[in-house]
């Protein structure tokens, strides 16, 4: 419909893909069997005729596919698959579709939260969108039977559940806190903690972070607030004066015992202890912090204020690297978290550790 609606209009009209294979099998030959001989064959320029218009088809498994985008005025792109490209790409295209009447509709299986298309549509306001969200129940051709069995199958799995069942946007493999879900969400905490620390993972382009971490006195510990920043997404790099005030407000005259920051911050650990602060440098053993979390989720001894968004967010997507989230089939899981958004987790492995280890406690693995 929006291709003859466009019908002699200026610009150039696209289906995008995964590959050219993928949007053949996906798009093309579902078109040919409802509509004859108004879609054509796929020439080997990648060209293709459909109701009239010569409309060109770009798989987009590669970073380098953006350049084919160059300099073209598109008048209207359709995206199949579209979690399954590089954002270059996807920032190549939304500069193309300049013209007034412009449009573009995508289709998409739902990926991590942490995914730039994610951000896209659900964190970048002022967009002019319309978004449709699909179950598995919308999906006609499933037998009853189909649908019960998968269920059943995934009932134990709530990450793989949430995404092939209720299409809801979470990270279905490789998670390196499985233990952690809603139920370590809490909308209030304590207020009279036994211990209060900060724990901070520290960037300039990259996100610099601060938890507020207390600690009861049954041993129950509690994110309580966060300070985030990143001088990438604002634009607005910091200096380590700047960084210190920030700490001070985030510290607002609570009783803190220590500031536990990463042992590389040399020059903002320097730049605390001018201001008198108590500086403790974090331990960085990633594996042993990941186990000490880990347990403390899974023995119901860690929440997380609902507050601290960014904190909740990775929590839920941080992922080994080189699991099948990396879409290869072949490679095996490395204890190895992938170093992608997690500034937050960095940050709450160091508080952790810290509060766990000077307490002497012997946790077995």
């Amino acid at each position: 419909m929006i291709i003859r609606q466009q019908a002699g209009l200026k610009g150039t009209t696209l289906i995008l893909g995964n590959t050219l294979t993928s949007v053949k099998r996906n798009v093309v030959e579902p078109m040919q069997k409802l509509y004859g001989n108004l879609v054509g064959a796929v020439r080997t320029d990648g060209s293709c005729d459909m109701f009239g218009e010569r409309v060109y088809i770009i798989g987009c498994d590669k970073q380098s596919q953006a350049e084919r985008l160059r300099g073209l005025e598109c008048k209207f792109a359709y995206l199949d698959e579209a979690t399954s490209y590089a954002s270059d790409t996807f920032n190549m295209l939304k500069t193309r579709l300049s013209a007034p009447y412009s449009k573009c509709i995508m289709c998409l299986n739902p990926d991590s939260e942490l995914h730039w298309l994610y951000k896209f549509l659900y964190k970048t306001p002022g967009i002019d969108m319309w978004r449709q969200h699909y179950t598995i129940y919308d999906n006609p051709k499933l037998s009853t039977d189909f649908v019960n069995n998968l269920k059943a199958e995934l009932r134990d799995q709530p990450h793989l559940y949430k995404r092939y069942i209720d299409g809801l946007w979470c990270l279905a493999e490789g998670l390196i806190y499985p233990q952690f879900n809603d139920d370590k969400v809490v909308s209030t905490t304590p207020t009279d903690f036994k211990r209060l620390i900060i724990s901070c993972d520290y960037g300039i382009a990259n996100a610099t972070v601060f938890l507020l971490i207390g600690e009861d006195y049954n041993g129950v510990k509690y994110v309580v607030d966060e300070y985030y920043h990143s001088g990438r997404d604002t634009k607005q790099e910091k200096t380590d004066a700047e960084y210190v005030s920030d700490m001070i407000k985030f510290i607002n005259n609570r009783r803190v015992e220590k500031i536990i920051i990463d042992p590389s911050a040399l020059s903002f650990i320097t730049a605390l202890k001018r201001e008198g602060l108590p500086v403790g440098k974090a331990n960085n053993s990633v594996l042993d912090g990941i186990r000490v979390v880990a347990s403390s989720f899974s023995t119901n001894k860690l929440f997380v204020s609902v507050k601290c968004r960014n904190t909740i967010t990775e929590l839920k997507s941080y992922h080994w690297k080189n699991s099948k989230n990396d879409k290869d089939e072949n490679a095996t899981i490395k204890e190895e978290p992938d170093k992608i958004e997690d500034h937050c987790a960095d940050s709450l492995r160091y508080g952790i550790m810290y509060l766990t280890k000077s307490n002497n406690i012997s946790l077995v693995f």
